[in-house]
């Protein structure tokens, strides 16, 4: 991925055990913050892996893909609806993946 003037785009590393301010804190505790889209939670991919917010993630990767590929039809069920959601019934098999870091 590349930016329009040839910058390389490049997710931030941080620390996982940086000092954040205290409004970082504050905004992954709002349901809704102000978003380019609209609102929604404050999920940015940065703090993934800081001690502090992975709790927030949940990486569903491995249900999707393996080594080299990400797949379409997962166990005989067609995996997405459209380029961005997910089919109903495939879905549905994620809830034990999902449950498991929730609860």
């Amino acid at each position: 991925m590349s930016a329009k003037l040839g910058y390389k785009v490049k997710l931030r590393e941080i620390n996982p055990e940086a000092v954040v301010h205290p409004t970082v804190d504050a905004r992954f505790e709002f349901s809704d913050v102000p978003q380019c889209a609209g609102f929604g939670p404050y999920r940015p991919q940065a703090p993934r892996n800081h001690k502090k917010f992975a709790h927030f993630y949940i990486d569903l990767t491995n249900q999707f893909c393996d080594a080299k590929t990400c797949h379409v039809f997962i166990n005989g069920k067609i995996a997405y609806r459209d380029q961005h959601h997910l089919a109903t019934p495939f879905a549905e098999t994620l809830e034990p993946a999902v449950e498991k870091p929730l609860f």
